[in-house]
């Protein structure tokens, strides 16, 4: 036994949000450049009021990874309108709190910036340094507040009650005008792929699902703990109660979150991203390829001697982690590392056989890659953006 209980669900509680995210994100940025078709026609789509709404937010599209906690503590929703009708039953000042406890990690430094006995600059000041690459990430840190983090946080605290009424105007309108008709075409492909992944859950093998499922998590059954990968989160298995698991079209990122119960529990709410989900967009016509989603970690993923030997590998034939850690003499966690840099440069496909995830190496990521860098690099209006990619958690 692994001393926690577990569910796989479908909930629109996270897939609204992250829509959102890419919805107004810079396609720069890695994690919102996946439906670059669906993104371009949703910015058609949103209406003035929206637009105005999304503005005296501060403008800032990463504010919307920060509502995954917006409903407060509760399971995930199953439809749309209980996800709205909880954050519109929330409290004013609990909501702009528990946004405030999301982007810092620390309840009480949240509490003290929201009663103004601090600012911005002080509650960064005092978090621990390893929060640093998550806060950048988020544009908070380091604090500007011309910018669109530092806006929205100083609204939020400003005007808590303005700041609930024009996100609510923003959920509202993007729902009504874009996300309840992807939502209907993404349900039936999220309950299949939680179907299909229920079995791997089912099987037990906590110490590789993580990997399997694309997460930036692992479960130590050696040590009795659900470990993030990076940033230093440590749960233990005596204070998990449920373990959620939803299947995500959008969480290339990794996300996820927790809900911390008073009772000491505490119940992971864990999205996987699933490559297979479609939005019901026209497919490419054939013939046509897409470029890698981010050159500069395509470059960085194959820079690495091992990632390179295992990319040479991969084209020749799909293999398993397992068998490219014998060809190799590899142990599983530095072979779990390098497919998971590979994964994120968007160069791997990978199939389910049943036992094993199969894993090949995606040739037209290659084939495009040095057409996509000349393009960034001598036709583009200005350089690329020096953007310093994290896994957040």
């Amino acid at each position: 036994m692994n001393g926690f209980s577990w569910q796989i669900t479908v909930s629109p509680r996270f897939e609204l949000f992250l829509a959102l995210w890419s919805a107004f994100g810079d396609a720069k940025r890695p994690g919102v450049r996946r439906h670059e078709t669906w993104r371009q026609s949703v910015r058609r789509r949103l209406s003035d009021d929206l637009l105005q709404a999304q503005a005296a937010l501060g403008d800032c599209p990463e504010l919307w990874i920060l509502f995954f906690d917006a409903p407060g503590l509760r399971q995930p929703e199953a439809e749309i309108a209980g996800v709205l009708g909880a954050i519109r039953k929330r409290p004013v000042g609990e909501l702009a709190q528990g946004l405030l406890t999301t982007l810092l990690h620390s309840e009480s430094v949240a509490e003290r910036l929201f009663t103004r006995r601090i600012g911005p600059a002080e509650a960064l000041a005092v978090l621990p340094r390893r929060k640093r690459e998550w806060l950048g990430f988020m544009g908070l840190y380091p604090f500007d507040a011309d910018r669109p983090m530092g806006r929205a946080i100083t609204r939020m605290i400003a005007d808590p009650a303005g700041f609930k009424r024009d996100a609510l105007i923003v959920l509202e309108s993007f729902v009504a005008d874009v996300f309840a008709a992807d939502w209907r075409r993404l349900r039936s492909q999220l309950e299949q792929s939680a179907g299909e992944s229920k079995s791997l859950l089912a099987g037990g093998d906590w110490p590789t699902i993580g990997r399997k499922l694309g997460l930036n998590i692992e479960f130590d059954l050696a040590r009795k703990q659900m470990r993030a990968l990076r940033g230093g989160y440590v749960l233990p298995f005596a204070r998990m109660g449920m373990v959620t698991f939803l299947p995500s079209a959008f969480n290339e990122q990794q996300f996820w979150t927790v809900l911390e119960w008073t009772t000491g529990l505490t119940d992971p709410l864990i999205p996987y991203f699933d490559p297979a989900i479609r939005l019901g967009l026209q497919p490419p016509q054939a013939g046509m390829v897409e470029s890698p989603r981010d050159v500069a970690l395509v470059f960085r993923a194959l820079g690495d001697a091992t990632r390179f030997a295992m990319a040479g590998l991969l084209a020749r034939r799909p293999m398993s982690s397992a068998e490219l850690g014998r060809q190799l003499s590899l142990s599983k966690p530095t072979v779990a590392h390098h497919v998971h840099e590979l994964r994120q440069a968007g160069l791997l496909n990978e199939q389910n056989d049943g036992k094993a995830v199969i894993l090949s190496l995606d040739r037209a990521a290659i084939d495009t890659l040095s057409t996509a860098a000349a393009t960034q690099l001598f036709e583009a209006s200005e350089a690329p953006a020096l953007i310093r990619s994290r896994r957040p958690s």
